[in-house]
């Protein structure tokens, strides 16, 4: 009765044709395998809500919308923090590149960017910074990436500096990360 399965971790998600009986039998049966593993069942019918999407069945397919969880602090790096500043724009660029890539209406889009810069602002961005995100992801649209860099580990950040030493590296077509490293900063100062 399992038409369709994927999992991601440990959300799983089955498209089912049965009965919710059948269900619950299934259920039990897949929880007495294991004495430590318990599985649950959320029943959608046609929506449902699967890692951060709300899925709807309808006639033409599977629609899908951003779904947030009730217990998400919309807390990210705070732009005071002493971090790298792509480490502090990390978590913009991600809820943007989902918006722009996932949500296929313009209007959820739209929506859903004013919850992204409320986010940006309750961290001390400004709206702006989101809009030049969004600017970024259109202009990249379909650019293809011929350069592949050979990766070699990670550079504490230390400020400013850092960004010297990793343009340094790629003029030797070395991509070099950048890390947190608390006590090498203490170290450093």
């Amino acid at each position: 009765m399992i038409k369709y399965g994927a999992r991601y971790v440990d959300g799983i998600l089955i498209v089912w044709f049965g009965t919710d009986r059948q269900v619950d039998l299934f259920l039990k049966e897949t929880n007495a395998m294991h004495k430590d593993i318990k599985f649950t069942a959320e029943k959608g019918n046609e929506t449902i809500n699967y890692l951060d999407l709300t899925l709807t069945v309808n006639s033409k397919g599977i629609d899908y919308k951003i779904y947030r969880k009730p217990t998400c602090t919309d807390t990210i790096i705070p732009k005071d923090s002493f971090h790298h500043p792509k480490h502090k724009m990390a978590a913009m660029e991600n809820y943007c590149h989902r918006v722009m890539t996932i949500l296929k209406d313009e209007e959820e889009r739209k929506k859903y960017i004013q919850v992204v810069k409320q986010i940006a602002e309750a961290n001390g961005l400004q709206a702006e910074e989101v809009d030049r995100v969004v600017g970024r992801i259109l202009a990249r649209k379909g650019e293809q990436y011929t350069t592949v860099l050979k990766y070699s580990g990670a550079v504490p950040y230390v400020g400013k500096h850092t960004d010297k030493v990793i343009k340094t590296f790629k003029k030797l077509d070395v991509n070099v990360g950048i890390s947190n490293d608390a006590a090498m900063v203490k170290r450093i100062q």
